[in-house]
């Protein structure tokens, strides 16, 4: 369960309501997830190991809470090794929020992919023999000022990188992805969505 020191630095005076709010937002969030046929968020979500529930995916989500008054945008950073579930806790964060009223955002770092001619430049003669994911085939400028854009009350305009496209090497994807919101997470966090619903803002 979720120390005591944690729950007050969320801000949590009643400890057993914030429960009882947070298991019944876990509930409808994987009900949600089983009604728009995701079973693999569905199954994020009945399966994670108590210590991730209560000890991280909630706290964040009543730290988030709270910050939403304040009136500015909220990014949080999560930085990980491949496989460390980065893309699970966004995922999950976005159901658990659209639970509370808020609406999130994610970007990643893979959307910020040199361009296709670049990629070749900076990558040719890698031993890795790939042209993306090594050192160096990333460029976060586009990235970067989308975000800052964005808090600066313009509307959240991420770039998007397709991994399908040219035989898997990938390259931007059009239009990228629009969406308004108050937070974002990911390589972006979230919070209520300008306007009500929530932004969705494609992975």
């Amino acid at each position: 369960m979720t120390s005591a020191a944690l729950l007050a630095a969320c801000g949590v005076a009643d400890p057993e309501r914030w429960r009882l709010l947070g298991q019944q937002r876990l509930e409808a969030a994987a009900a949600e997830a089983e009604h728009q046929g995701d079973p693999e968020l569905r199954d994020a979500l009945e399966r994670a190991h108590p210590s991730l529930i209560w000890g991280l995916w909630l706290p964040l989500l009543t730290a988030l809470e709270r910050r939403q008054g304040a009136g500015k945008p909220v990014v949080i950073g999560v930085n990980g090794p491949v496989g460390a579930g980065k893309s699970t806790l966004a995922r999950v964060l976005r159901a658990l929020a659209a639970q509370a009223g808020l609406s999130l955002a994610t970007a990643s770092i893979d959307d910020a992919y040199l361009p296709w001619g670049d990629r070749q430049r900076v990558l040719a003669g890698n031993p890795f023999g790939v042209l993306r994911v090594p050192p160096g085939s990333h460029g976060s400028g586009e990235l970067t000022v989308a975000l800052e854009r964005w808090r600066q009350g313009g509307v959240l305009r991420l770039p998007r990188f397709d991994k399908t496209l040219r035989g898997v090497t990938g390259t931007a994807a059009a239009g990228g992805a629009t969406g308004r919101c108050r937070a974002a997470g990911g390589l972006a966090a979230r919070l209520p969505a300008a306007g009500g619903g929530p932004a969705r803002v494609p992975r």
